[in-house]
């Protein structure tokens, strides 16, 4: 495998992008979206995935969502219209400049809402991907962030922290993390689970029954408006399939899904 960082200019900033190469001819690109409070590695996760689909033929983008990782602005720039427009700059210059490459994605958790929400703007089709795997996605910001269902977000979204969001406008919510107003108007009022209707290509749910991040039933109730999805379960795994046995079947499933009929 290959590495290079790549700049793509978005306003008068960079989004850096790590490209992984495979050995010989790559087949297919997979762009992969991190979660909230995340990075771009995902603590060494994607690192991980993106030498196994290079070991298959398959290319992979990743960078850093506004206000996360290794971006250059602050927490507080950080929204989901932000991580929208990330998606879409990034997926639209790998289109122009690979034009030839079909291309798939990967998101994790928040970034499965992400997705979710650029097929509900019908952006998706015009960046003409071919597959989707989502890793524990987001599917409704209502129960995992502003009323939160298990202990993981209860933790992290308290009351006294969005009351406090809610008085002064913002709130360090993680640390070296400020969460602001408008992220949490944007939390009440989208519904990223409406995109699953508009997907137009084959879609992989992934989800552990353990995660008390994303409730697994929520996500597996929405998945069933598209005849796109193929959801299945993890078993014995959280959210970020930290489990040997469980990274090990997601890295598995999502690279026989990426690489089917190339």
């Amino acid at each position: 495998m290959r590495t290079m960082k790549i700049n793509i200019a978005r306003g008068n900033r960079n989004i850096s992008v790590i490209q992984a190469s495979p050995a010989d001819t790559t087949k297919s690109a997979v762009i992969m979206l991190h979660g909230i409070f995340s990075e771009k590695t995902e603590d060494g996760r994607y690192n991980r995935l993106a030498a196994k689909l290079a070991t298959a033929g398959l290319a992979s983008w990743r960078f850093d969502f506004t206000g996360h990782g290794d971006d250059l602005l602050n927490s507080r720039d950080f929204s989901v219209a932000a991580a929208l427009a990330d998606f879409s700059i990034v997926a639209e210059r790998h289109r122009l400049a690979n034009p030839q490459v079909p291309r798939t994605v990967v998101a994790s958790s928040f970034g499965g809402s992400i997705v979710l929400l650029a097929a509900a703007a019908g952006r998706l089709s015009e960046l003409n991907f071919e597959r989707y795997v989502l890793l524990n996605p987001v599917t409704n910001y209502i129960n995992s962030f502003l009323e939160p269902f298990g202990a993981q977000m209860k933790d992290v979204f308290k009351p006294s922290v969005l009351e406090k969001i809610r008085s002064t406008g913002e709130a360090e919510i993680q640390p070296r993390f400020i969460l602001s107003l408008p992220t949490l108007y944007e939390f009440k009022l989208l519904k990223p689970a409406d995109g699953f209707s508009n997907l137009e290509a084959s879609t992989l749910v992934l989800h552990g029954d353990r995660d008390t991040a994303v409730c697994h039933d929520t996500v597996r109730a929405d998945s069933t408006s598209s005849d796109l999805v193929d959801f299945r379960t993890v078993r014995d795994a959280t959210h970020a399939f930290t489990e040997p046995h469980a990274e090990r079947l997601t890295f598995d499933l999502t690279t026989a899904f990426l690489t089917e009929g190339i």
